[in-house]
């Protein structure tokens, strides 16, 4: 029994505490009956009843490196709970030890001050743009409340800014930063004060200050800004029309078109005739540049009326637009302007292949032409596009020496829904025709490679293969029937590979022709080049 009365005794007189904090920090037991002594926050502790003062309470003081010291308080009450239970306490929030204010204030050079701190009497210390506020130094939470700090923001043309800020709503538990946020100053009355305001105003450059220089500069340069770019407007369409005046002088061609605006480009020249458009020379409306030239293809109007010729218009139109190679013709526009079809494209100066090769070529120049129509033809092949109508004058050599396949206008695309023509017909130059262009049957590349074969032998040797009479019917019926000479009969000069090559591509059964172009291009490429 002696012993049981003893034991709750003792219990009355300890209990265990658990008392944790965030961050983990070290308690100082202030106990009144002794020294005091410490313990970890993450360690269960025994608090004695001779620990509690008089006012029945226990002072723990939480300390971490780089936060306050923060003091929580046990009641002597804790001691009557009879469960044996220990007893733990809420978790400690610490504070860091220094905190950043940081604010945005308008005018942006105010001047924030710390006054005082709580009812500690100081002389106001300036902090800054972005201030330090030093807890250990200034205060200590350790008495176990939180104290108010005064800050003042001032600026001359305005009304001081003053707060009393309880600590805990200045900085929150953990954080070394707090926000003041937005502090905007009240402007005061005064002449004096205006002018503060007004060097506030320019000095940072603020809408209002950026309005009032943008009125005066508006009135300052309305004058000039109204006038200047009308009398450059006036003195550039005086210009466009003194051009126009001296074009139109040399203009003699009683071509109706001429003299007129066609897709955004006025026509000074008619520069080409085919059998369904003419081309012309067209200059930009807005500059009339010669230097920046283009060449207008215009459908016949008659033509243009045609739904038939339309939809092949329309397949040129598609199959310039998807070829992007540097042996091609660039398309630059098209439309229709009332009852007129065009196209716009890349104007290349030089001459034709037929109108530069009067006499038969040596194999280094024929080698020189011949590649880049073959690299053209490879990328329009790659599209599924048959050309149709291979012949010298649709072949442009420029100044330079460049080599542009042109004139799609017959082409033919192997694509569902794009061919306009039925098994049958007949389209193509009859010289340079294969033998199913001519007879109507299905064609593909081959039938293209044979017009080159064609093309070949008379830059070689001046003449078709075949002897042929005036009319187209005896040419056609020469491709359909006629053996074709070899090249060497008229040339022994040349390689035989290259004998071989043009023999290959002019077979009249497409089957046996030689179909692929990088064997072509490599066969002319391993040519001697000193015939």
């Amino acid at each position: 029994m002696l012993f049981l009365l003893t034991s709750l005794t003792l219990a009355q007189e300890s209990r265990e505490v658990l008392a944790p904090s965030v961050p983990a920090a070290e308690i100082l037991i202030n106990s009144s009956g002794g020294t005091p002594r410490t313990v970890k926050s993450t360690q269960e502790f025994t608090v004695f009843k001779a620990d509690f003062n008089q006012e029945g309470s226990l002072r723990l003081i939480f300390q971490a490196p780089g936060y306050a010291r923060q003091a929580r308080f046990l009641n002597k009450s804790i001691l009557d709970d009879k469960s044996g239970r220990k007893f733990e306490l809420s978790p400690t929030l610490l504070y860091r030890e220094q905190v950043l204010v940081k604010f945005d204030s308008y005018p942006p050079d105010a001047r924030l001050s710390l006054e005082q701190i709580s009812s500690q009497g100081m002389k106001p210390q300036y902090l800054g743009r972005f201030p330090h506020l030093t807890v250990a130094d200034k205060y200590d939470l350790s008495q176990g409340k939180f104290l108010l700090v005064n800050l003042l923001l001032e600026r001359d043309g305005y009304a001081p800014w003053r707060r009393e800020i309880p600590l805990n709503s200045l900085a929150k538990p953990g954080s070394d930063i707090a926000n003041l946020g937005q502090i905007d100053l009240e402007p005061l009355e005064g002449w004096e004060n205006r002018w503060e305001q007004i060097k506030v105003l320019h000095r940072y450059r603020t809408p209002l200050a950026i309005f009032y220089d943008l009125v005066i500069l508006g009135v300052l340069l309305s004058f000039p800004a109204f006038f200047i770019p009308r009398y450059q407007a006036h003195r550039k369409q005086k210009e466009l029309w003194k051009r126009k005046e001296m074009l139109e002088s040399v203009i003699t061609d009683t071509d109706p078109l001429l003299k007129k605006v066609m897709g955004g480009y006025y026509l000074t020249a008619r520069i080409g005739r085919g059998g369904m458009s003419k081309v012309y020379r067209g200059l930009p409306e807005s500059t009339l540049d010669l230097d920046d030239a283009v060449a207008v293809k215009v459908i016949d109007e008659e033509l243009a009326e045609s739904d038939e010729y339309r939809a092949r218009f329309h397949r040129e139109v598609e199959v310039c637009a998807s070829l992007n190679n540097s042996n091609t013709v660039k398309l630059i526009d098209w439309g229709e302007q009332g009852p007129l079809l065009f196209m716009v494209q890349e104007l290349i100066e030089g001459q034709t292949l037929k109108q530069a090769c009067k006499k038969p070529l040596s194999q280094a120049r024929f080698v020189h032409i011949f590649i880049p129509i073959l690299k053209a033809l490879k990328a329009a092949h790659a599209k599924g596009i048959i050309h149709r109508d291979l012949k010298p004058s649709n072949v442009m050599i420029t100044p330079t020496d460049v080599v542009k396949l042109m004139d799609f206008g017959l082409a033919k695309a192997n694509k569902p829904g794009h061919d306009l023509t039925r098994t049958g017909d007949a389209f193509g130059t009859p010289i340079y025709m294969s033998p199913e262009q001519i007879s109507g049957g299905a064609i593909d590349g081959a039938s293209d490679l044979y017009s080159l074969g064609i093309m070949a032998f008379e830059l070689l040797t001046g003449r078709i293969p075949f002897e042929v009479g005036e009319d187209p019917m005896s040419v056609m019926l020469a491709h359909l029937q006629n053996k074709p000479y070899q090249l060497k009969e008229f040339r022994s000069d040349l390689d035989p590979a290259l004998n071989e090559l043009v023999s290959g591509l002019i077979q009249k059964d497409p089957t046996q022709r030689i179909r692929d172009i990088d064997k072509i291009i490599e066969v002319l490429e391993n040519l001697p080049r000193s015939y």
